[in-house]
């Protein structure tokens, strides 16, 4: 496995993106939009595909997958939930991206299209004016419940009453010490370790900065695999670079302003890594998902091998790498609602939730 900082990097801030909490700093919402969540005594509530079309269909041009009308208490608990989540947040909390899954439409007009994962409202008032607003996890889970209680399509995942459901009728529990997130745009069901493996030991390189006028600094860096690191300088700074194994060395030509961006952001990263435990869970309908996932394996050095995996067959290699051991399993499980890709990546000798995971989803209806 390669243990990359620039990739873990990445993933910090998604996750601090992912996980954002209240901010000092909150946005500050129209009074018309308030009052119409506050006062709300029914409210109509939309499954929303992540993937966009037409401009002029569905929601904001979202398809809708389903749709019903609250009234009452559920109604007043859902506009209030969803109130508090945009009371609670910075614009600050917002991620780049939209992939929304509910809509909620309310009485006079006013209609609100919510993505959570990227903490990111769209709202259009009655008189057609358009907004856009920041929203915290408030409110989530109890749009989540409607959709499933009233058995509205959806795609991917929704963690309800502390599971997490997939469309298809998978229920999956979330292990101990484990965070997850089931992203709206894929049927991927993410679980990864809140414990990290620390990375041990050093792989002493260089990084090479080359001017177009012939000056050239050479910056010493201990902790960074200068393989991986190829295509972070092209996301970086998009310049020609080349490598040395034997010497661990990354040569980059730019202009002056590029190279020191670069020396900057490895100067920052050249500390030890962490890995996460990972298990991936994928509810597939083709083969080809199984041999794509092999292929990742043995393209990032495991060379599997057929092993048993709470008796099923699976593929399964270790890997050891800046001092970090880990065991890798990759295999279909056959369940009553369909093939499910199970991967993990787990520190040799730690717990490994994957089995009782396995277990549970051959025994779907122990959750359900």
């Amino acid at each position: 496995m390669r243990i990359s900082k620039q990739v873990l990097c990445l993933f910090l801030l998604c996750s601090s993106l992912l996980w954002a909490q209240p901010s000092p700093d909150l946005q500050t919402l129209p009074e018309s939009l308030k009052e119409a969540l506050s006062q709300a005594d029914q409210v109509e509530v939309f499954s929303i595909s992540p993937e966009p079309e037409s401009p002029d269909s569905g929601f904001f041009g979202y398809p809708i997958f389903g749709q019903v009308k609250l009234k009452g208490p559920e109604a007043r608990e859902v506009c209030g939930e969803v109130l508090k989540g945009l009371e609670s947040a910075s614009l600050r909390n917002r991620a780049n991206c939209f992939a929304p899954r509910h809509a909620l439409e309310l009485p006079g007009g006013y209609r609100l299209l919510i993505c959570y994962a990227c903490h990111s409202v769209l709202t259009e008032d009655p008189e057609g004016q358009k907004d856009s607003f920041a929203i915290v996890a408030a409110g989530n889970e109890e749009l989540a419940k409607v959709v499933l209680e009233n058995r509205l399509p959806w795609q991917g995942w929704a963690r309800v009453g502390g599971l997490m459901r997939h469309q298809s009728g998978l229920v999956v529990e979330v292990p101990k010490g484990y965070s997850f997130h089931g992203s709206p745009g894929m049927e991927t069901l993410f679980l990864d370790g809140i414990k990290q493996a620390e990375q041990k030991d050093a792989i002493p390189g260089e990084l090479v900065l080359r001017s177009p006028d012939g000056t050239e600094e050479t910056v010493k860096t201990q902790w960074i695999d200068h393989s991986e690191s190829v295509k972070t300088v092209w996301y970086l700074v998009g310049i020609p670079v080349s490598f040395e194994a034997e010497e661990n060395r990354l040569i980059c030509r730019g202009e002056s302003y590029q190279l020191e961006q670069l020396k900057d952001y490895f100067e920052r990263a050249d500390r030890p890594a962490f890995l996460s435990p990972r298990i991936r869970i994928t509810p597939v309908d083709d083969t080809r998902a199984l041999q794509l996932q092999e292929h990742r394996f043995r393209k990032n050095g495991y060379q599997l091998q057929p092993v048993k995996f709470v008796g099923l067959d699976f593929q399964g290699a270790t890997l050891t790498r800046l001092g970090i051991t880990t065991r890798a399993r990759v295999g279909i499980v056959k369940t009553p609602l369909g093939d499910v890709l199970v991967t993990s990546e787990i520190p040799l000798g730690w717990d490994d939730p994957a089995e009782g995971l396995v277990t549970d989803l051959l025994e779907y209806d122990k959750l359900r």
